[in-house]
């Protein structure tokens, strides 16, 4: 009977951390959630070709039609820092032409590496193009300036305008994904630039963008709902320990200041960019904030790379041969001078989009009590296991001279000197189990949230992985949730016997075989008993209370 009231007191207790633990989990958690988008943009036709009413210029100059230069020109952004930058020229075209400088998005960055396709062909098409390296001396995973970059790329856009055969008037950018807040920076402050191709851009911050992708990989792939759940956790943190800034940079406002023609042009199959949500604000802020009415918008059947073939970023897919025909159409019609007015075919066309969730602007609040920056997270987690290994060397430490100790002086000890120092039966054994299985958990959950991630990011679904692994984590946090139990149960019940010495020196004293039944006998050592044993005792609990908060953090005790 005795043994089953315990077992009833400790699952008790274990129910009740377990859902203290997930009011925590709860309190933690934004009082928001993404949700799914429904203002759907209406495209008029599938037929995404482009055209001017001008029947003069109509599509303009086909591609192929030129046999295309290419040269490497050596631009200086500083005294000590200078790019290479390659230049495609139409062989043989007249007059001064219309020209394009490309900027890339994030993940290259030499020119070598990004544009060997569409520069190429679009210079056949009559337009000569310019393709920078990426300036990285200041460009790093945790440190972008976008104005900073801004103002080298208007260097090279400089440099472009002045060169022989190239029309200054008839000169606008190309840009990609981060590129494209790149370009809004440009295109605000320099009203010469002629027009503006922007292709798959986050439109909003780093952060509201980033929160309706994860939400969209892990719908598209089904991550349990619960882990999903906790996208806004994360992407509400202040990233200032990493200097993470530019996750909070504003290139909403700056469209609404976009004076020149724009092409906006988003894949379908783009999981990761608002691609109608965004669309929208870049052809409404244009019209409300400076009457520019001369947004055209077009949808492929493509990835984020504008490519065929896979969904995601693949070696050797080919780009959507109508985009590129399409771009060229636009760019030699934009640069003749076609306004809002003068197109001859419809101002959105192409692919039906079906943008997932919506990218919630405005008040991204977290939850009541979740950390608010990646510091506290970290310190939480880091300060735990800090606290857990002090408690564990010194320990190790402690434990190795008792028994050394013990050798010395034989197996049973004098009365009055055992049980005067030392852990209560069980008492060490119960930390040990608490620590090394919050730290287990906290190594167990980190493991299974970067590999559920980065398969998501592959638009690849994992049964096993993605759902064995949850249910994985589920008992491991019912395990870690009895092991306080268990602990606290002990510290309880101790705290509220009286220690009787002559007892406990009875218990330690009796032979290992009457042990047992002498502490039947009403005997009740204290969980610890010295100052070490208790200072051992109240890091292991900070320790593994700190990391406890970690795994509510990351939804370990979601209902």
């Amino acid at each position: 009977m005795r043994r089953m009231a315990g077992a009833a007191r400790l699952a008790a207790a274990t129910m009740v951390i377990w859902m203290v633990l997930a009011a925590l989990g709860a309190l933690m958690t934004p009082p928001w959630h993404p949700e799914r988008y429904s203002d759907h943009i209406a495209v008029e036709t599938p037929d995404t070709t482009i055209a001017a009413a001008d029947p003069s210029v109509g599509t303009g100059t086909p591609m192929g039609t030129y046999e295309v230069r290419e040269s490497t020109v050596t631009i200086p952004l500083t005294d000590a820092v200078s790019v290479n930058a390659i230049v495609r020229e139409p062989v043989g075209a007249p007059g001064e032409r219309p020209a394009l400088l490309m900027l890339q998005g994030a993940g290259t960055g030499r020119a070598t590496e990004v544009y060997g396709d569409i520069a190429p062909q679009l210079a056949s098409a009559g337009i000569v193009t310019m393709v920078p390296d990426k300036r990285l001396d200041d460009y790093t995973l945790f440190h972008r300036d976008y104005v900073s970059m801004a103002h080298d790329y208007e260097k090279e856009l400089d440099l472009l305008r002045a060169m022989p055969g190239v029309d200054p008037k008839r000169t606008g950018v190309y840009a990609e994904s981060e590129g494209t807040w790149i370009s809004a920076v440009m295109t605000d402050e320099r009203p010469d630039i002629a027009f503006s191709v922007i292709v798959s851009s986050p439109v909003y911050s780093g952060r509201e963008q980033m929160t309706m992708a994860a939400s969209t990989y892990f719908a598209q792939t089904g991550v349990p709902r619960a882990v999903a759940g906790d996208i806004p956790k994360f992407t509400m943190l202040d990233f200032s320990l990493v200097r993470l800034d530019y996750a909070d940079f504003d290139a909403l406002s700056r469209f609404g200041r976009l004076t020149q023609p724009a092409l906006v042009v988003y894949g379908t199959l783009d999981p990761s960019m608002p691609i109608e949500q965004g669309a929208r604000e870049i052809r409404d802020r244009a019209a409300s904030g400076s009457g520019n009415r001369n947004v055209t918008l077009r949808y492929y059947p493509t990835n984020h790379q504008m490519r065929l073939g896979a969904r995601v970023s693949r070696p050797n897919l080919t780009l959507d041969p109508s985009y590129v025909r399409d771009v060229a159409s636009w760019i030699n019609a934009a640069a003749a001078g076609t306004g809002a007015d003068g197109w001859r075919t419809p101002m959105t066309a192409g692919a039906q989009p079906d943008q997932m969730f919506a990218v919630r602007t405005g008040a991204m609040t977290g939850g009541a009590m979740s950390p608010r920056s990646l510091t506290q997270l970290a310190a939480l987690m880091v300060g735990g296991a800090a606290a857990l290994a002090l408690a564990g060397v010194p320990g190790a430490a402690w434990g190795l001279m008792r028994g050394a100790r013990r050798a010395m002086t034989g197996a049973r000890g004098t009365a009055g000197t055992r049980g005067t120092r030392g852990f209560g039966r069980g008492a060490a054994a119960r930390l040990w189990a608490l620590g090394t299985g919050t730290l287990v958990a906290l190594l167990a959950a980190g493991v299974y949230l970067g590999l559920l991630v980065a398969t998501s990011l592959q638009l690849e679904s994992n049964e096993p992985l993605f759902h064995g692994g949850w249910v994985a984590m589920r008992v491991l946090s019912v395990l870690v949730a009895l092991l306080w139990a268990s602990a606290l149960l002990r510290l309880w019940g101790d705290a509220r016997r009286p220690y009787d010495d002559a007892a406990t020196e009875a218990v330690h004293a009796a032979p290992v075989a009457h042990r047992a039944a002498v502490t039947r006998d009403g005997s009740r050592s204290r969980f610890a008993r010295g100052v070490i044993p208790w200072t051992l005792t109240v890091l292991t609990l900070a320790g593994t209370g700190l990391v406890t908060v970690a795994l509510a953090f990351f939804g370990l005790y979601s209902l």
